[in-house]
């Protein structure tokens, strides 16, 4: 019965497969991962295109005729002391705007320090004093609009607005134009206020914001939670979880968990989800903090999970990764599978 074995969703995104030019790079750099290696060994993998946004919402079952207001669920989640059911929220996000021949192009900023968080949130906050709005920072580092009146504007999730011609994904509808010309003001306060510094090879400093996820979440749909308990401090994680009434803990606690579940009675039976925080962009990170990450999530994480799948207290693990890959593993596999060369994880992500 599925009730009474630990069924386990692991989820780390960010988590891909090296190319050539990086495993060239790298070198003898790459770093070893033997719990992962094992898992992706006795696995199947299952291709898939979802973001982690609409991964976590298609998981906990959310309508999929209804659009789902993620800021507001986040604020929800992360910050319940400030939500207002009644409250019109959006997200912004910090990014850098690069200029390419006739066209803006989106891609990732390089995170701002917590000194140039604190001055431009504050700054900003002064800036807008008048405004019928006001900006949130989540303890995730993640800033919203909260906002007593209602806007009527359309955004591009920040997503699919990545890489692409920004000339098509700017707000939209009758109070686009106020949201556009709020950007751009945002957008010369960055300059005036943060020393940019020039663009090195593996990192773009933030230069704008991006405006989008907007809506009233109100009282929320009704939804039913499948999962016996969800672990992680992702913001949409948290406010899909007090929607749904799930048990909700940390990651402190979840290695708790998988402490306990070296010992011989398993507890806790059911479906688990266990959400990482994710891998930094390859472009975004050099590749030595990348793997050096990786290698600490390996140890913490994978090895645990591994070491529960061989003694049977986990019954199997599906593995989450970047553009919605799964790794469907299940021990039974493991005993079946003929002595051959040991392989390293990122063999396994491409070979499959």
């Amino acid at each position: 019965m599925l009730s009474q074995k630990i069924h386990l969703t692991l989820v780390l995104p960010g988590l891909a497969g090296l190319s050539p030019e990086a495993q060239q790079v790298l070198g003898t750099a790459v770093p070893d991962c033997p719990g992962l290696s094992h898992l992706l060994s006795i696995s199947r993998r299952h291709r898939g295109q979802h973001s982690l946004e609409q991964q976590l919402l298609n998981w906990f079952a959310w309508p999929a005729s209804m659009d789902c207001p993620l800021a507001a669920l986040e604020v929800r989640g992360e910050l319940p002391q400030a939500y207002s059911k009644d409250a019109w929220y959006m997200k912004l996000t910090p990014v850098h705007m690069l200029a390419d021949r006739d066209r803006l192009v989106l891609l990732p900023g390089k995170e701002l320090s917590q000194t140039q968080s604190q001055t431009l949130f504050g700054t900003m906050n002064q800036l807008y004093a008048n405004e019928p709005w006001q900006l949130l920072r989540g303890q995730s580092g993640a800033w919203y609009i909260q906002s007593k009146q209602v806007y009527d504007v359309q955004t591009t999730a920040l997503g699919q607005a990545m890489g692409a011609d920004l000339n098509q994904c700017m707000p939209q509808g009758p109070d686009g134009a106020y949201w556009r010309s709020v950007m751009t003001e945002m957008q010369m306060l960055m300059h005036q206020q943060l020393l940019l510094e020039p663009r090195q090879a593996d990192s773009y400093p933030c230069n704008g914001v991006w405006l989008w996820a907007q809506g009233i979440l109100g009282a929320g749909p009704s939804l039913q939670s499948s999962w016996t308990q969800v672990y992680g401090d992702h913001a949409l994680l948290q406010g899909l979880a007090t929607l749904t009434d799930t048990p909700l803990a940390s990651l402190q606690q979840a290695q708790s968990w998988l402490q306990q579940l070296q010992q011989p009675c398993s507890i806790n039976a059911g479906r688990h989800l266990l959400v990482l925080p994710a891998l930094p962009s390859l472009n975004g990170a050099s590749l030595s903090n990348w793997g050096g990450l990786l290698q600490q999530y390996d140890e913490q994480w994978f090895c645990g999970v591994d070491h529960a799948v061989q003694k049977g207290a986990i019954a199997s693990v599906c593995l989450w990764t970047a553009a919605g890959q799964e790794y469907h593993c299940k021990p039974k596999r493991w005993q079946r599978i003929l002595p051959r060369r040991r392989r390293l994880w990122y063999e396994y992500m491409t070979s499959f």
